[in-house]
């Protein structure tokens, strides 16, 4: 009996995005509000004189890198994303007239709902996430969302987190796998190096969480690790043996997550090696840090924040944040894209706002300066 799998066939794009209409390249390299004016479309190509500003219209699907399973979802084309247009009124895109957007970036982090925590996600193939813009119909635009519920939850910190990796030597010249500074006695490299980690707004009784990756090659005698914060040691590490015969494993990965508490609003990180020969060495892959931390918006940036502890069925959290102005605006990303304007209450250097708590919601604070700026990469070509 013949079985019909055209149901379970996927049904794809007709016709892609670019077939169509001018198109300019843009670049970021960090997730955040970004923002391109006139000037800029000009400057890349796409001429800004007396654009009808609905019809101005921003394409991208982040800049993760894609799964390598079969099987995941994927986008077939180009997806358009909201922004937000700020034209002074009159309809029309000129003189200093601006696009604000939300950007991913080329990183990500992915959840980790069981232990209230995230892990981070390098994109191993490209340090910049691109995104298109170009103009005709009508584009899709960030809302605002307002609310009348009651608040049962009640927010003024958040779940910070920040990684380090910097992608310097692939071994043996093969694999996707890179690592970082090298520790040892070979040649000018060190065998301890410092790092630091701003935790402005640091919440002191709550534990700071550091984990750390790395890749170690010790001949015949085992070495060791140690690891510091604020100068106080949290564990010493066994680089375990190689035989150093071509058929072992070259390095072995190693891996540490410690918690513990600080009165410092600076985290001072210090990685020692203590190799067992002259030959002995350890390379960094990565480390992360993930406290609990004010929301206090930064003077000159902006805050991207997220918050586990209100998250629960049917909760609805109130969110306070400090050191904001009449102008601070928060945004709801959690679909990026289709980000949400949140209405806020602001009084005395604070901002106010109630969302639904049912689940995780990342959201960006930031007054109306301090934005980003993406790269241009002209037009292209359909």
């Amino acid at each position: 009996m013949a079985t019909n799998n055209l149901s379970a066939q996927r049904i794809y794009t007709a016709n892609s995005v670019f077939a169509n209409g001018n198109f300019i390249k843009i670049g970021v390299t960090q997730e955040g509000i970004y923002k391109i004016d006139a000037a800029f479309l000009n400057a890349s190509g796409l001429g800004a004189t007396n654009i009808i500003s609905t019809a101005i219209k921003l394409y991208g699907n982040g800049g993760a890198m894609l799964d390598e399973k079969n099987n995941t979802f994927y986008y077939d084309d180009l997806t358009e994303n909201a922004i937000q247009v700020i034209d002074g009124g009159d309809g029309i895109f000129n003189n200093n007239d601006y696009i604000l957007f939300y950007a991913q970036g080329p990183n990500r982090w992915l959840k980790d709902s069981t232990n209230q925590r995230f892990n981070h996600q390098k994109n191993l193939y490209s340090d910049t996430a691109y995104y298109f813009i170009t103009v005709g119909g009508i584009g899709k635009r960030i809302n605002t969302k307002t609310t009348t519920i009651v608040a049962n939850q009640s927010v003024t910190s958040y779940n910070d987190r920040y990684f380090y990796e910097n992608d310097l030597v692939n071994f043996l010249n093969s694999g996707k796998e890179w690592y970082g500074e090298e520790f040892s006695n070979i040649n000018t490299n060190n065998l301890s190096r410092n790092f630091t980690v701003d935790l402005n707004g640091l919440i002191v009784t709550e534990p700071i969480t550091v984990s750390s990756n790395f890749a170690g090659r010790s001949v015949l005698t085992a070495s060791s690790l140690a690891i510091k914060a604020n100068n106080n040691l949290l564990t010493t590490l066994t680089i375990p043996a190689n035989s150093g015969n071509f058929l072992d494993v070259f390095a072995a990965s190693i891996s540490s997550q410690n918690s513990f508490l600080s009165a410092q609003p600076t985290l001072g990180l210090n990685y020692t090696f203590i190799p067992s020969t002259t030959t002995a060495q350890t390379w960094l892959n990565w480390f992360e840090v993930q406290s609990r931390r004010a929301l206090i918006v930064p003077t000159n940036g902006q805050l991207l924040f997220r918050d586990w502890r209100s998250v629960g069925t049917n909760n609805i959290a109130e969110f306070t944040l400090n050191n904001t102005i009449a102008t601070t605006e928060i945004w709801d990303i959690t679909n990026p894209f289709q980000p949400d304007k949140i209405a806020a209450n602001f009084a005395a250097n604070q901002t106010k706002f109630i969302n639904d708590a049912s689940r995780l919601r990342e959201y960006v604070a930031f007054n109306n300066s301090n934005f980003l700026t993406p790269i241009s990469f002209g037009k292209i070509d359909n």
